[in-house]
């Protein structure tokens, strides 16, 4: 079996990278399956299924970060006797202990956010409106703007989990958890609440009128975060 780890912070560009192989699986006319990591399935026995059926096969794993390092060491001793190939998506970089076990048996395809976007959505907080669209028109010279809106909205969104409960946050990396939820405390619930429909209603009319996203961002900016 072909084990293909995906890693990075740009979940974005990892979700179509995992697109890209179920397309061409079906386009090839593969067998698709799906494990979802952290459930009560037994990894090494759904792995051991996909045996049973002819032609190739692709197995995805979409939230890799919740498998357990001796799921993980099973497959690489085993691959070698399991058909198909293994894909294995991991929000987030592999630590490195899963690193080190990898190795060379493996194949890792790494997908990296620019340092501006975290430079941006940490500025993302109440009074700091002149360096947030500072940088905000910094990344624009690089990035496409719904690129940006897309990670700005998964971020509040992530901003106001943590004003509820930092344990609805859906990343294994503690320190991850604890600097969203230190800046969530920035804001009050409701400014995080009226910003999320701000960014909604920006979305609503970018799709549907002639008003851009990059005005309708710099007014949420200008209104929310003076």
């Amino acid at each position: 079996m072909k084990i293909i780890f995906l890693e990075g912070d740009d979940y974005s560009a990892l979700r179509q990278r995992l697109a890209s192989f179920v397309a061409e699986a079906k386009k090839r006319k593969w067998q698709i399956f799906h494990y979802e990591a952290g459930g009560p399935s037994v990894f090494a026995e759904e792995l051991a299924k996909t045996s049973l059926f002819e032609g190739e096969r692709l197995f995805i794993v979409e939230n890799g970060s919740k498998l357990t390092s001796k799921e993980l060491k099973w497959a690489l001793a085993e691959q070698e006797k399991l058909p198909g190939t293994l894909v294995i998506l991991n929000d987030g970089f592999l630590n490195a202990s899963t690193r080190k076990a990898v190795g060379k048996k493996a194949r890792v395809e790494q997908y990296k956010l620019p340092k501006t976007i975290f430079a941006f959505l940490d500025a993302f907080y109440p009074g700091n409106s002149v360096k947030v669209l500072q940088l905000f028109h910094e990344l624009l010279k690089k990035e496409p703007i719904e690129r940006v809106f897309f990670l700005l909205s998964r971020h509040v969104r992530d901003l106001y989990w943590a004003k509820l409960n930092l344990t609805k946050l859906p990343y294994a990396q503690d320190w991850r958890i604890l600097k969203i939820g230190g800046q969530s405390k920035r804001f009050s619930k409701e400014q995080i609440e009226k910003i999320i429909t701000l960014l909604a209603e920006a979305d609503i009319k970018s799709k549907t009128s002639q008003d851009e996203l990059a005005p309708l961002l710099d007014q949420i900016v200008i209104s929310q975060l003076e």
